[in-house]
């Protein structure tokens, strides 16, 4: 299974591993589980007879196994796992710092570019049969707006950076490129993208490929209220249109690269907002929550715009397939308008709402005792300074008149 997004919200720069499960007999001379852990395993299908139209599922690494005999059951992740090691510091000099944060702080580059250096630092650490490559995407949102790229700040401005996981920066780069990272594969080789919401070509899903009553269409489109972002200085920026009932706001302040652009573009970043806004509410773009079984020769990719069995459109944020199961398709979100999220909140909505309350309160509280602490010292400050200076003129008074009376 792979998606580009969680499936219960919709949100840009998802970058999730794709999964496989799957029950293999494997026989042979020192086979057991520990040999096949860190497998790596190559997934092809075809329909029918005809092998010539294979194609070519994934490549995956096992993760884990268990045995019954010679049955055995792994589970194993695709190229992105490799994103997810900690290790990548910087020991050239003899210390331990974020060696990838380093080299995106040192130059201002595209968002291809940074890439790219993200993976060259995972691929330094890795295998050759681990190594992965990077390929860019010329429709890509924000690869250089403005013709300048982005720079992480150093720590002095905008605090620092603590993650060192690959993913992390990754992800920040698909938020701003409006779109999602993914695996894609060409002749046995891994490559990593960033991917985009497709706006022409569909497959169409008719109703007698779609598995009876598994299909589910929602009666509404998601809806864009506005992109919103706040630079490390204070500063803000938001482009908007008509704000509707259960728009959604999407927030990128805490994207570090946005602080870089701005920084470098005196003083001007809201077109990384703009070209997102304009992404996000093309008449072309339909965020359609949907899921739905089917049965299909076509190959779905994730971001792929389909034609639902209702003649509706939609676009494909999350995919599984299942050998002689057939796909599992879907598009993420869920009604966001005002009462249907009154009456569906999750308890651990509120709970999450009620920790933001209670650092909120606590915040605002140590903001009042600090302002109330800065004015009596203040006051006491001012009460000593007013004492010495009349300590002092009497001092003064008591001089000349010691010196007027000498003289007499």
């Amino acid at each position: 299974m792979s998606k580009s997004m969680d499936n219960g919200s919709l949100a840009p720069g998802g970058a999730f591993s794709a999964p496989l499960s799957a029950k293999l007999r494997i026989s042979g001379k020192n086979v057991n589980s520990y040999t096949i852990i860190g497998a790596k395993i190559i997934v092809y299908s075809w329909y029918g007879n005809d092998q010539s139209k294979e194609k070519l599922r994934g490549i995956f690494w096992v993760t884990s196994v268990t045995r019954i005999n010679d049955i055995f059951t792994v589970s194993a992740s695709d190229a992105l796992v490799w994103l997810d090691s900690t290790s990548y510091d910087d020991r050239e000099q003899g210390t331990s710092e974020n060696k990838i944060y380093s080299r995106l702080s040192s130059n201002i580059r595209d968002i291809t570019n940074n890439l790219k250096e993200i993976i060259g630092v995972v691929n330094e650490v890795l295998d050759d049969d681990k190594k992965i490559v990077w390929r860019h995407d010329d429709k890509m949102v924000n690869n250089m707006p403005s013709g300048l790229g982005y720079v992480l700040l150093p720590p002095d401005k905008i605090g620092e950076i603590s993650t060192k996981n690959p993913r992390d920066y990754v992800s920040w780069l698909a938020e701003l490129a409006c779109g999602f990272v993914f695996v894609g594969y060409s002749e046995g080789d891994a490559w990593i993208k960033i991917g985009q919401y497709w706006e022409e070509d569909f497959i169409e899903i008719l109703p007698e490929e779609t598995e009876l009553n598994s299909c589910e269409i929602a009666d509404f489109k998601l809806k864009f209220n506005r992109v919103y972002a706040e630079i490390y200085n204070g500063h803000s920026g938001s482009e908007h249109g008509e704000i509707t009932a259960g728009g959604i706001t999407v927030d990128i302040s805490a994207n570090p690269f946005k602080d870089g652009h701005w920084e470098y573009h005196g003083g001007n970043a809201m077109d990384v907002i703009g070209k997102m806004f304009e992404k996000l509410t093309s008449p072309r773009i339909n965020f359609r929550p949907f899921k739905l079984k089917c049965h299909k020769t076509e190959f779905f990719e994730l971001g792929q715009k389909v034609k639902l069995p209702n003649g509706e459109y939609s676009l494909l944020t999350g995919i599984k397939w299942q050998f002689r199961g057939g796909y599992t398709l879907s598009c993420a979100g869920r009604d966001t308008r005002i009462l249907s999220v009154a009456a569906k909140r999750s308890q651990a909505a509120k709970v999450k709402d009620m920790a933001f309350t209670k650092i909120n309160t606590e915040k605002s509280r140590i903001l009042k005792q600090f302002e109330s602490d800065k004015n009596n010292l203040q006051e006491q400050i001012n009460s000593k300074s007013a004492d010495l200076d009349s300590r002092i003129q009497d001092q003064i008074a008591e001089i000349w008149e010691a010196i007027n009376g000498g003289g007499e």
